[in-house]
């Protein structure tokens, strides 16, 4: 798996503030750049004037390779169809948040499951690799020995990385997640997919409470909206 967690250093985000501040110096660099030219000023004028501009100059760009590793939160449906929500234009069903991220953030219209199966689709996002090379061909098949996967990248970045809900990979060593929320990922009673507990918000909250500068990666997982579902009658109309 390649390091992709890696951010290149020209891709962080830099806020606002830091960019004015990156703009301003180097309109007054210039500006005493032209001021001593334009007063003959000696060689080494000019080169103290620019290396303590630039000195200034580094003293707001450190902050950016010292940045924290951002966070990251998935959201990982079962057996969602990608027509089923309403940013890919289903106009029946109501996903408003899923909605707003979408509207915010980037759609992928040629983004492709590696199976029509939770097992194989699973493993293959986790390892990186396609079913039939982590050796998840199938449901409730296992990965081969050795292969690594997503938590063993991150934990090495020092990540915690974490998944609320159903896992449905195997073996569990080939998947070193911390587990929380078990109930969560539980087809039955129905009520549990909706994280009654408050499983994930707690989670949340206690990783920044006490552990506020290690980054998190956290995998929500729950068992929505695979069958069993919903009794028939609630979703028949009324005549």
């Amino acid at each position: 798996m390649p390091d992709f967690f890696i951010i290149p250093y020209q891709h962080v985000w830099i806020c606002p503030g830091i960019k004015i501040a990156i703009a301003i110096l180097t309109v007054l660099w210039l500006f005493i750049l032209f001021l001593t030219s334009m007063t003959k000023a000696n060689h080494t004028i000019r080169l103290v004037t620019t290396g303590i501009t630039l000195l200034i100059f580094s003293a707001f760009l450190y902050p950016l390779h010292a940045q924290r590793k951002p966070n990251m939160i998935i959201f990982l449906a079962d057996d969602l169809n990608q027509q089923d929500i309403g940013a890919y234009g289903n106009r029946e069903v109501k996903t408003p948040n899923m909605d707003q991220l979408a509207k915010e953030g980037m759609r992928f219209n040629n983004a492709y499951a590696a199976s029509s199966m939770c097992t194989p689709s699973r493993s293959a996002m986790f390892t990186g690799l396609y079913p039939f090379r982590n050796g998840a061909q199938m449901n409730h098949f296992t990965v081969h020995a050795g292969i690594k996967s997503l938590p063993h990248y991150l934990q090495q970045q020092g990540y915690r990385v974490v998944i609320s809900g159903k896992i449905h990979m195997a073996p569990l060593e080939n998947f070193p997640f911390e587990h929380i929320g078990k109930e969560f990922g539980q087809y039955s009673p129905v009520e549990n997919r909706l994280d009654r507990k408050k499983e994930t918000v707690r989670a949340i909250e206690t990783h920044f409470n006490q552990h506020p500068e290690q980054p998190i990666c956290l995998v929500v997982a729950p068992g929505y909206p695979m069958y069993p579902g919903f009794l028939t009658e609630t979703l028949i109309p009324p005549n």
